[in-house]
């Protein structure tokens, strides 16, 4: 069977479907136990409200503090207004919102998939059927993201600017990270007509969805720029060298040179538009102060883009992400656990050291592309070489 063809875009969207639906279980209240997820803790904080209920049928940024972008707060926004009071309906309808975008991101990679030639296997083994989508699927709102940032990429490799840019916009504006595609995706256009253009529809996209909240408040719109800016060092290699919080100031210049460096990179390479785009993204995340477990969904669609990144690769980094949230908290339940399970913060503890080695693998896999080397040929030929060896001395 021809590995284009070896697996069905029938058969991924019910794989996916099945994956997603039991990371919506998983994460509901009906539940009993069911898993934290930010999307529950943010409606607990602004909506419940301990109990008040002040932030019921309100406006993101006005009525309640909100650190997410707009496209997100426009989904929390209408869970609310169609579920009223119930967090377990509220987590329903947004499932119902987040899964459209899952499945476009499943539809995109297929049509990749037969295009550039990559076993459609990989859809399923690196992004769907993980141990990520069961955990983080239904936890925050990376898939959304990830989505957008895809559809951008895609558009404009069919040739339609216009439609990439209002993507990149709304991509933007669910989340500030998919900015690193937009000198990827501006200087691939060749006129700078054409990249004004490009630039000034991404950017009134952008605008059009901000401005109604930034005119209803200004100040509680803002917060939403230095909520993350204040985080200390997390879920990063940086804690190697750094404090978590003594070191976060030259840890996010750090941060920011290299995720600058690699972005040149991969902007004067020779690679195709698809390798440059998946470049920027991974070399992002795996130089970035700041990387929770669920933002790993944001990069595993770009591995699947990557066929010199084997399975087991995209596999080990898949445990150690799983191993964040599944011992994050111990501490609270096993207050006399020793220091190394009760330390998330610094990278003397278990959870940080899971964190630091699933990011270096994520940076050395851009590393792995950008030099166009076949791991599995590497390692296979390492082996052998060890094996004659053995056998040489066993002869002797």
């Amino acid at each position: 069977m021809n590995n284009k063809q070896s697996t069905s875009l029938f058969t991924l969207i019910i794989s996916t479907t099945l994956f997603f639906t039991a990371s919506l279980i998983l994460h509901n209240p009906w539940v009993s136990p069911h898993f934290y997820s930010d999307i529950g803790y943010v409606w607990y904080r602004g909506i419940y409200a301990d109990g008040t209920y002040r932030g019921m049928y309100g406006v993101p940024y006005r009525d309640y503090y909100f650190e997410y972008p707009p496209v997100i707060a426009l989904m929390f926004m209408v869970s609310n207004y169609l579920t009223g009071y119930s967090l377990e309906y509220f987590m329903v309808v947004m499932g119902i919102l987040i899964y459209p975008t899952l499945i476009g991101i499943i539809y995109i990679l297929f049509k990749l998939g037969r295009e550039i030639g990559f076993d459609l296997n990989r859809i399923n083994y690196v992004f769907t059927l993980t141990l990520s989508m069961v955990i983080y699927g239904f936890y925050n709102w990376d898939i959304t993201v990830a989505f957008f940032s895809l559809l951008a990429v895609y558009l404009l490799h069919k040739g339609h600017e216009a439609l990439s840019a209002i993507s990149l916009g709304i991509a933007v504006a669910a989340k500030i990270i998919p900015a690193v595609l937009a000198p990827v995706l501006f200087l691939h256009i060749p006129s700078w007509r054409r990249r004004i253009l490009y630039a000034l529809i991404a950017i009134e996209t952008w605008l059009i969805l901000n401005i109604p909240f930034i005119l209803l408040s200004w100040d509680g719109w803002m917060q939403l720029w230095f909520h993350t800016a204040k985080f200390q060092l997390q879920n990063t290699w940086l804690l190697i060298f750094l404090d978590p919080i003594g070191g976060k100031d030259i840890g996010k210049a750090i941060s920011l040179a290299i995720i600058v460096a690699l972005t040149v990179l991969a902007l004067l390479s020779k690679k195709s538009l698809m390798e440059k785009s998946s470049l920027a993204i991974i070399g992002f995340f795996g130089a970035t102060w700041l990387f929770d477990p669920q933002m790993l969904l944001e990069v595993t669609p770009w591995f699947v883009l990557s066929p010199l990144i084997p399975y087991w690769y995209t596999a080990l980094i898949d445990i150690l992400n799983f191993n964040i949230i599944v011992f994050y908290f111990i501490g609270g339940l096993h207050p006399n656990a020793g220091i190394y399970w009760r330390d998330v913060i610094s990278i003397r503890g278990f959870v940080a050291q899971n964190a630091a080695a699933r990011q270096i693998l994520v940076l050395l896999a851009y590393f792995l592309i950008y030099f166009s080397i076949d791991l599995n040929k590497v390692m296979g030929g390492q082996l052998k070489v060890s094996f004659q060896k053995l056998k040489d001395k066993i002869k002797k």
